[in-house]
């Protein structure tokens, strides 16, 4: 499916990070602009030194949300992605440098205290 296209991409272009999924993560409900993005993020990660990037959720999983902004992980319309709490800055420098390749159509969240062991991408277009 779509991680064996998107690690294959990564493989023989090199240019990309291998996409891995964390056991129990699935890109089945992913919608489009996520598989885009995971793409991109695997092409940014590349380009930092990243081999692999690990996806941690998808939309399984119990996320924050509230009743007027539910999460948008159960439509499909968001990640996670996995980095090592004990490089901040490192991790900073990787969600601001997938902020600038996603644009404007997407949130890249990481630092907060619920964002310190991952960067929590979702596509929400602002109207």
């Amino acid at each position: 499916g779509a991680l064996l296209v998107l690690g294959l991409l990564g493989l023989v272009l090199r240019r990309r990070a291998v996409v891995v999924l964390k056991a129990g993560v699935s890109l089945a409900g992913l919608k489009p602009p996520m598989l885009e993005a995971l793409a991109k993020i695997a092409a940014v990660a590349r380009t930092q030194g990243r081999e692999s990037i690990v996806v941690t959720s998808t939309t399984e999983g119990v996320h924050k949300g509230s009743a007027e902004r539910p999460s948008l992980h159960y439509t499909g319309l968001a990640v996670d992605i996995r980095v090592d709490p004990a490089t901040p800055e490192k991790n900073a420098a990787f969600a601001a440098a997938i902020r600038a390749a996603l644009g404007s159509g997407y949130d890249v969240v990481y630092g907060n205290v619920d964002h310190l062991n991952h960067i929590h991408i979702e596509y929400d277009p602002k109207e």
